[in-house]
């Protein structure tokens, strides 16, 4: 069984029609789907709009972004008084209504920790594809862009929520060497793709876009982050296994020719022991790392 065959069946979860997932181009370029009715479902924009007006919404777990760049939480967001001890950080609606009225996107930050709808879809992906996966929702005004052009480190799936979206892809760098997440300048030519509410759109790791709500209406959408294991989760794993007592309290002494000595010794100690393990049980640990089961 490779890996597609158990990231197709998983992504159904969020594909509505049954033969998109088996094209699914994973990690190797955009997809353009219909979202399934427990996707598109997720989030509303009364759920939005409640939690603005009265809830206990708090930085850092929402941002506002301007022309590409985060307000300062100060000009969104206000302290309560609880008990007589206060508490900061908690969103203001008046404050961010009048941002969002200039064109400010409200960014709901790691609503799988908790939003409900949003924890139990991301655990679903998580089980079965192994890797770390994140919500985020973006709420914009009428034809402005939240995000700057960037690149993420993940699988994004998009879902259109309401309202409609304009989606400018780029390119992906061929060398692995400039794959950075972040803000990005992107070369090549620029693909558009609008999405109406209960579309959505894949995209692989390391593309550049942004998006921008078209003049018609705010726009709601929802992004489902799937990061796999990298080179250094093998690593940290990997080394975590095999580090005992005597690795872990081993001194260093005398002059740097002498500690260089000792660290010699030590590394090969290191080096012999990740040679006889077991990479299944490398695997295995990264699982529990991202699973914690």
């Amino acid at each position: 069984m490779t890996l597609l065959d158990e990231v197709r069946p998983t992504v159904a979860q969020l594909l509505l029609a049954p033969a998109e997932p088996a094209s699914l181009p994973w990690g190797l370029a955009p997809l353009r789907f219909s979202a399934s009715e427990r996707f598109g479902a997720v989030l509303g924009v009364d759920d939005v709009e409640g939690w603005i007006d009265c809830s206990l919404l708090q930085h850092p777990f929402f941002k506002v972004f301007l022309d590409g760049r985060q307000v300062p939480i100060r000009c969104v967001g206000s302290p309560r008084v609880v008990k007589g001890q206060t508490v900061t950080g908690f969103i203001d609606a008046a404050k961010t209504r009048e941002v969002f009225g200039r064109g400010g996107t409200l960014m709901l930050c790691n609503m799988h920790e908790w939003h409900p709808p949003s924890r139990a879809l991301c655990r679903d992906l998580t089980d079965v594809v192994v890797g770390v996966s994140k919500a985020t929702a973006f709420y914009s005004p009428p034809g402005n862009q939240g995000l700057a052009t960037h690149r993420d480190d993940a699988h994004v799936f998009v879902v259109q929520l309401a309202g409609r979206k304009k989606w400018s892809l780029f390119d992906t760098p061929s060398n692995p060497a400039l794959r950075r997440a972040g803000a990005a300048t992107p070369a090549g030519p620029e693909t558009v793709v609008v999405l109406e509410p209960g579309e959505g759109l894949y995209l692989p790791p390391y593309l550049a876009h942004h998006a921008r709500a078209l003049v018609s209406s705010s726009s709601l959408h929802m992004s489902i982050h799937v990061r796999e294991p990298r080179g250094r989760d093998v690593l940290d794993a990997a080394v975590e296994e095999v580090l005992t007592t005597d690795l872990l309290v081993a001194e260093l002494s005398g002059d740097r020719a002498d500690r260089a000595a000792q660290v010699g010794r030590l590394l090969e100690s290191l080096a012999a022991r990740l040679a006889d393990l077991d990479p299944n049980r490398v695997v295995a640990a990264i699982e529990r790392r991202i699973t914690g089961r």
